[in-house]
């Protein structure tokens, strides 16, 4: 028998694979065609079948570490926070009987007490990390494998890095960027001077972090260091996107990614059997109606988008954010066919 090569053919997303054989072989055999996207969408289907939480059959305590909220600030994901606690809080009351579902949010936000957690073992905060059945991580997904939280059920929602810095500006004006143009906020980053803005130096570490790939940041396993790469980075964020979570919300198809989260996790839908109680998705976090940024601290009316100019400069800090989302949406789509949900859920 003559040597076998595999060729392997990448168009779109169909992989053909073929076979030479050897002179006196019959090489009546049929090029075997896989479909990579069907593949992933049957996958999918198996990975977002719907699953309850699971309780000690003798105290009615929810177990440890079975589900978590991925939050990144400004996706939506204070309102899916909402959707969260709802469903915890009527989960508890069950179809029959009172139970307990330990529950508990981490967030970089609050730097102090965060960085508290994360470093001091002995912190107060870790043993209601290491109990609690449901999380909300506003933080790095590596943070999470630090608590063992890695098998845990997941969920996250994905913006569009542009409006999603945007938003942030616009949420943080004062605060955080000195209301200042954010195009001369990223010239300071780019200089090197933007610690000179602020009493604490220290203060600036989440200002601009949230400006500069944040979501790729927060999709991340590993630690950052100096020989991790952006290509490592982002080939390492585009993985777990597509590998880490159950269910991949979109913050522009909010409603909808609710609806997937839902399926999912039953006790998360809007509407269940049991009781009349409903968790619906509100809209929270909005910018303030007064930013203090005006003449006399008065309002500073900033668009609903950024200009042409500012979007450039947000386009040119968050490459890495652009590949994830664009990864993001294709994977929305994905799940989409999964469930077997076409365009009229849209």
């Amino acid at each position: 028998m003559g040597l076998r090569a595999l060729i392997f053919f990448l168009a779109g997303c169909v992989v053909f694979v073929t076979a030479r054989v050897g002179e006196n072989e019959e090489s009546s055999e049929e090029p075997v065609v896989f479909d990579e996207e069907e593949a992933i969408v049957q996958e999918l289907v198996e990975r977002m079948k719907p699953r309850d939480l699971e309780f000690d059959e003798v105290t009615d305590t929810a177990a440890p570490h079975q589900f978590f909220h991925l939050h990144h600030m400004k996706t939506g994901g204070t309102s899916m926070d909402h959707v969260l606690r709802c469903g915890l809080s009527r989960a508890c009351s069950g179809k029959n009987h009172e139970r307990e579902i330990p529950y508990y949010r981490l967030s970089e936000c609050g730097r102090s007490r965060y960085e508290q957690c994360i470093n001091n073992p002995e912190d107060r905060c870790r043993a209601s990390v290491e109990h609690s059945a449901v999380m909300s991580y506003c933080a790095p997904l590596f943070q999470t494998n630090q608590f063992e939280w890695a098998d845990a059920d997941a969920i996250t929602v994905i913006r569009n890095p542009i409006d999603r810095v945007w938003s942030m500006f616009r949420f943080e004006t004062s605060s955080c960027y000195k209301c200042m143009e954010l195009k001369d906020y990223y010239a300071h980053i780019d200089n090197g001077t933007v610690a000179e803005l602020y009493d604490n130096p220290d203060d600036a570490i989440t200002c601009v972090a949230q400006l500069l790939n944040h979501q790729t940041r927060n999709l991340l396993t590993s630690p950052m260091s100096e020989d991790f790469t952006e290509d490592d980075q982002t080939a390492e964020a585009l993985y777990n996107l597509r590998n880490r979570f159950t269910v991949v919300g979109l913050t522009e198809q909010l409603p909808l990614s609710a609806q997937m989260i839902g399926y999912a996790f039953p006790w998360l839908a809007e509407k269940v059997q049991w009781t009349s109680s409903e968790c619906a998705l509100p809209h929270a976090n909005a910018s303030p109606s007064n930013n203090y940024c005006g003449p006399h601290q008065t309002h500073w009316d900033l668009p609903s988008h950024p200009d042409e100019e500012t979007r450039k400069v947000i386009e040119e800090h968050n490459q890495q954010d652009m590949k994830l989302y664009e990864a993001a949406v294709q994977h929305f789509e994905l799940q989409k066919r999964a469930l077997g949900w076409g365009e009229e859920t849209d």
